[in-house]
């Protein structure tokens, strides 16, 4: 486990193997881009947290190491403004 935000990884470290991390949000295309083209990075932190502040996050994520699709589900939570 890495506990940094800004890394570069060494791909031949990692023999074909991707570093699925979050931690620091990503807009959802953006990760989607990680995903099609194979990077050997997948950053898969929408920012649920911050549903109804930013338009491009605010997505709870599961990835499917399998299938390698990505299971979306916008925050439902009411903004509470205090």
């Amino acid at each position: 486990m890495l506990y940094i935000r800004n890394f570069k990884t060494e791909e031949s470290f990692l023999r074909g193997r991707q570093v699925v991390h979050g931690h620091t949000t990503q807009p959802l295309l953006t990760i989607q881009h990680h995903i099609k083209k194979n990077l050997p990075t997948i950053p898969l932190d929408n920012g649920c947290v911050y549903y109804g502040k930013k338009n491009t996050l605010g997505y709870l994520l599961a990835y499917n190491l399998s299938s390698r699709e990505i299971v979306a589900q916008r925050n439902i939570e009411k903004l509470t403004l205090r």
